[in-house]
């Protein structure tokens, strides 16, 4: 089959697009990553400027562009169907990530014949978003075990799986190339500020969007630990390969929400030692202790991350098994095949 994905397609974004291309690849299907992140010129670099003066001057939320065709649901609608008349695919999987009208969706699966599938790849939502945007696809899955019955037709489907090609492990894990002692990589969240709050003098580095806006301009902590808004593809890989300890924080609370990030999988395929939120989720995955570590709080966070930079013989031992664990875990291709037979 031919296979068209929306999602992001930059390198500068999240690779989960490209990586399941990949696994339909693998498959023996044609696959095509649309980029759903697609911005009218006009929108781009004109109108949300003037959005943003009318806003501090009114104090009120206001978009220029609005159900013109310059805004950018517009824009890639467009865009997208002209990817649609261009590749002619059979299927159409929608990662959630962006999306679209539910009229324009009725209007491709009637215009083009196609099979819609949705996949909701984003943080938990308590209201109705979900299960409205599910009515509009042919299939529909989502990474969260929750949020919907049986007869919402929406079935789970992780985003977690393992892609050698994007993270392979590190040729070596001698002390000294180790250059980089804790990294965080991730933009801004209330959650992970608050994991941090015991951190003192404890060496960090911070990659992602967010930390150096508004009171968080003049935090000690951030002023010294961020490096950069983001941080994408061999450069990543480089720093995780360079690095003794990668702490990883997800924006809402495992123990209690379901859906892992990208991370869990990313870090320990490379060889690197990861230290994350404790849940359920994490210990049906992995052996906590041996094949990577867990933290409850800020303190227990802090102090684990202490003994491990002290303790460079158990923490790569970890590490190491924490790659041989990932061997185990499903591929793109697996999950592409969850996918595609259902169609």
């Amino acid at each position: 089959m031919k296979v068209l994905i929306s999602y992001f397609a930059r390198e500068d974004s999240i690779p989960l697009g490209h990586s399941c291309a990949r696994g339909l690849q693998e498959l023996g299907h044609a696959a095509f990553v649309f980029d759903s992140q697609a911005e009218h010129p006009l929108e781009l670099y004109c109108v949300k400027y003037i959005n943003k003066i009318i806003k501090a001057i009114s104090n009120k939320k206001y978009s220029l562009s609005d159900e013109r065709r310059i805004s950018n649901a517009r824009y890639r609608e467009s865009q997208l169907e002209s990817a649609i008349k261009r590749e002619n695919p059979d299927v159409i999987i929608i990662i959630r990530g962006n999306g679209y009208s539910s009229d324009f969706l009725q209007y491709i699966k009637n215009t083009y014949k196609v099979k819609l599938v949705g996949w909701w790849v984003k943080d938990p939502r308590s209201g109705m978003e979900m299960l409205n945007d599910a009515a509009s696809y042919d299939h529909y899955y989502c990474i969260h075990q929750f949020g919907y019955d049986v007869d919402s037709g929406i079935e789970y489907l992780p985003a977690l799986a393992i892609d050698r090609h994007l993270y392979p492990r590190a040729a070596s894990r001698e002390e000294i190339c180790l250059t980089h002692d804790v990294v965080l990589v991730g933009g801004y969240s209330s959650r992970r500020e608050l994991y941090l709050e015991g951190w003192g003098d404890l060496p960090l580095e911070i990659y992602g969007p967010g930390w150096r806006k508004q009171k968080r301009m003049f935090h000690p902590l951030y002023k010294r630990a961020w490096q950069q808004r983001g941080i994408w593809g061999k450069d990543l890989v480089n720093l995780y390969h360079q690095t003794k300890i990668v702490i990883n924080i997800t924006s809402w609370d495992p123990a209690k929400l379901t859906g892992q990030n990208l991370r869990l999988y990313d870090v320990p395929a490379t060889g690197t030692f990861l230290i994350t939120d404790d849940s359920p989720e994490v210990r049906d995955m992995f052996k906590v202790g041996k094949e990577i570590e867990v933290f409850s709080s800020s303190e227990e966070l802090a102090d684990k991350t202490k003994y491990y930079l002290a303790n460079s013989q158990a923490r790569e031992l970890i590490a190491l098994n924490g790659y041989f664990a990932t061997q185990r875990m499903p591929s793109y291709k697996d999950r592409m095949a969850s996918i595609m037979g259902k169609i």
